[in-house]
């Protein structure tokens, strides 16, 4: 996958990560509260500034605004809009707090114009276009959001603004002009907002085919909710159907099952728990359920354009890992490990009886994805050489850059196939002996999400021939901070590992979990690192500890049409940020219509 377009898909997680990330609902409660009274106050005190006006403002606020409010989120949420999961009495709450705050500013603004030109008409005016404004706004988040009918959405929306708007009739008492030029001003704007909705949903349409707003809400279900059904049968309108390579290893240790190497070539995005964001951990979970064995599922070569569309299309890379690992004939032949590095890239290879496992890496230099065509050249040019399989891992273990990575060139594509054939070659003329093998896995109970390491722990695998220990060390994460690698392999050789190398899983589950600027922590980036490389050793430590006699027995296989996202992940990636400049110059331009309209329906009635 090119750079640009994983670039493009963290643009996108970045924006929907400030969706919905709202107060408690105790807390929405005390704002509306203190907005209100300043409300009250900014009425009362320009028309009576006493002691008697002040009580008199906190008063009518309360009942004039805050209490209305209230009542009408209760009402709205369990009659209403009971069907709909996303908008919970929190989020009623927080959609007529900032209705209410565009409001208050609004009277406010008119409040202190008032008061500084004598003109308490001001007040009026200032009130009741404040509540068109809150009126458009309010409908401009249900009309996006929620999944109700348009007209439960209308419904919904006009209810807040007119039933405070009544009771406040009852104190202010306007004249006809004004309630009939709020009206048609009220009218105006709903219009005016209900075109730029269907303008940007349009513009959504023109690009991939969905509308934007569609996929806002269905982005939004997933990130407030975990609902992830929406987005994905967006992902599968615009998917494509590919193979999807997969090959799996299985040890035995002392003649018992012990561990499980599993290397789909494909991609556990885009994120959270959409697609295959958490297939990884989820192909791991099965194995080991079904085999009783530890299971590792380091990175095959691939980019987001071979995330998979939907959970349906995960079961099927599962099922055929399962019958894959149903494996009866073991070997206890096995070379040593042989590492080759270059200016720009590095790789290993080690031979399990006609298996060439290959790890690729071009730490401490940042990269993110190895690209799939780089691992199909890598097998390729391994085949003819003579091994039976040739099984590419993606290390996916250095990245220092928050925001930009630099591109995938043609110089790195070649030094990582050049080292890898190179590596294949000499594993090839070592000599084939029998081998131990040991596995352990511990899961820090102190890493999680957050600090960007999946349920899937730490898992090593180590592996003994001809004297030499080689340490397969798979951490559940996307990728990994660069140079802890280095310092990780370092500790192991300390505690008498010769070789190996660090891999990650590339989960996204880690991803649009936190609010930063990349979108997750690789690995390292939010832990101690004393702390991880301490918790490796154990596992490792443990892991030697267990070693007894090997076996170890390969598949390979293909998984036929699986849909994917495809080159939709670009589309959608780009559309959403590309959504955002498009609503911000609309955005412009329909509030100063909006603006300059209302004021002239006002000036020709009042």
């Amino acid at each position: 996958m090119r750079r640009h377009e994983g670039s493009a898909l963290d643009e996108a997680i970045k924006h929907y990560g400030s969706l919905f990330t709202v107060p408690r609902y105790s807390l929405a409660l005390l704002l509306l509260l203190l907005v209100s009274i300043l409300w009250g106050l900014a009425v009362f005190w320009v028309i009576t500034p006493t002691i008697a006006g002040i009580i008199n403002g906190i008063v009518f606020g309360l009942s004039g605004l805050a209490l209305p409010s209230i009542g009408v989120d209760f009402v709205v949420r369990g009659l209403i809009m009971r069907r709909d999961g996303l908008f919970t009495l929190r989020r009623c709450a927080i959609t007529t707090l900032s209705g209410c705050l565009i409001w208050v500013a609004v009277f406010v603004i008119g409040a202190i114009l008032s008061f500084l030109f004598r003109q308490s008409s001001l007040i009026l005016y200032s009130y009741f276009y404040g509540g068109c404004i809150a009126l458009s706004i309010r409908y401009l988040v249900l009309r996006s959001l929620s999944s109700l009918s348009h007209l439960r959405v209308l419904l919904t929306s006009i209810s807040h603004p007119v039933i405070c708007s009544l009771i406040s009739y009852t104190v202010l008492q306007p004249k006809a002009e004004i309630l009939l030029s709020t009206a048609l001003a009220g009218a105006f704007l709903l219009v005016l907002t209900y075109l730029f909705i269907e303008s940007i949903d349009g513009y959504g349409s023109r690009i991939v085919g969905i509308g934007a707003v569609q996929l806002l809400r269905a982005f939004v279900l997933d990130w407030a909710e975990s609902l992830p059904d929406p987005l994905e049968e967006h992902f599968e309108k615009i998917g494509r159907e590919e193979s999807i390579s997969l090959a799996v290893l299985a040890f035995r240790c002392g003649g018992d099952p012990c561990a499980h190497l599993a290397i789909p070539t494909l991609h556990p995005g885009p994120f959270r728990d959409v697609g295959s964001s958490k297939l990884p951990f989820l192909i791991q979970k099965t194995l080991e359920d079904r085999f009783k064995v530890v299971a590792a599922v380091p990175h095959g070569t691939s980019g987001h354009e071979l995330d998979l569309a939907s959970k349906e299309e995960c079961k099927k890379v599962v099922n055929e890992v399962l019958s894959l690992s149903n494996l009866q004939v073991f070997s206890p032949r096995a070379t040593r490990l042989v590492r080759v590095e270059n200016s720009l890239a590095k790789a290993t290879c080690q031979m399990f009886n006609g298996c060439a496992l290959v790890t690729v890496t071009c730490s401490p230099r940042e990269i993110e994805d190895v690209p799939r065509n780089v691992g199909h050249q890598i097998v390729s040019d391994g085949v003819r050489m003579g091994p039976e399989t040739v099984v590419v891992v993606d290390a996916h273990n250095s990245i220092t850059s928050a925001t930009q990575l630099p591109p995938f060139t043609d110089a790195d594509a070649a030094s990582i196939r050049e080292a890898a054939s190179e590596a294949i070659s000499k594993a090839l003329q070592e000599p084939y002996e029998d081998f131990t093998v040991g596995v352990a896995k511990i899961v820090p109970p102190e890493f999680g999400l957050k600090e960007g390491m999946g349920p899937g722990g730490i898992v090593p695998l180590v592996v003994g021939v001809g004297g030499q220990r080689v340490a397969y060390v798979t951490i559940d994460g996307n990728n990994m901070v660069a140079n802890l690698r280095d310092k990780i392999l370092g500790s192991l050789h300390k505690i008498g590992i010769d070789e190996g190398e660090v891999l990650t899983t590339d989960t996204h589950m880690v991803n649009a979990v936190t609010l930063t600027r990349r979108g997750y922590h690789p690995i390292g980036e939010a832990m101690d690192e004393k702390r991880l490389i301490d918790y490796i050793d154990q596992a490792v430590i443990q892991a030697v500890n267990d070693m007894k006699p090997g076996e170890v027995a390969f598949k390979a296989g293909v998984v036929p049409k699986v849909r994917v996202i495809g080159d939709g992940v670009v589309k959608l990636s780009l559309l959403v940020d590309s959504a955002v400049r498009h609503t911000k110059r609309l955005a412009v331009v329909t509030v100063i219509l909006g603006v300059a309209t209302s004021l002239l329906i006002f000036k020709l009635f009042v």
